[in-house]
């Protein structure tokens, strides 16, 4: 990627990384990603709607960054920072608008590098699916990536947690 809005990519990067991360690339690459938006472009991007892609290099020379994605000429790219509490909230709003079904049993695929290490509470996400299904059995497993529906395909997800609910 080398421009966005007129602009050097890596410099705007560095300007949304801000203080010590805009100067490790490497370490701020953990923690601020590209979204990609699919299908329609929205004004705001929603849960859903998107890919989130590592920055796999800088070219500090050109003043750009690579992701492992094929940008389109024109097409919007948004960043999106690893935040513990934006990703609790996420998982709440998107639990309460499954609340309505009683399926027969789910069965999460979850991120690795989500659980204790990035949110800091064991088993909080397994508590949230518990509050959300009381009595419905659901299996878990890590792993690390997922696969899920973005817009209306099918991708590799990262850094996510994908339910799947079966009614009977």
């Amino acid at each position: 990627v080398l421009e966005l809005d007129g602009r050097p990519a890596l410099e705007l990067y560095r300007e949304v990384a801000r203080g010590p991360l805009a100067a490790d690339l490497r370490r701020a690459a953990a923690f601020l990603l590209v979204a990609l938006p699919l299908g329609p472009e929205p004004e705001k991007l929603r849960p859903g709607s998107y890919l989130v892609r590592h920055v796999i290099g800088f070219d500090e020379k050109e003043n750009a960054f690579a992701i492992p994605e094929a940008p389109r000429v024109g097409q919007r790219l948004a960043f999106a920072q690893r935040e513990p509490e934006a990703a609790r909230e996420d998982l709440k709003l998107m639990l309460e608008d499954l609340r309505a079904g009683s399926p027969a049993f789910g069965l999460y695929l979850d991120c690795c590098a989500r659980a204790m290490p990035f949110f800091g509470v064991p088993g909080l996400e397994a508590a949230y699916l518990g509050r959300a299904f009381e009595g419905v059995p659901i299996a878990g497993m890590f792993g690390s990536c997922e696969i899920g529906p973005i817009a209306d395909s099918t991708q590799l997800l990262t850094y996510t947690g994908v339910l799947a609910l079966v009614d009977a």
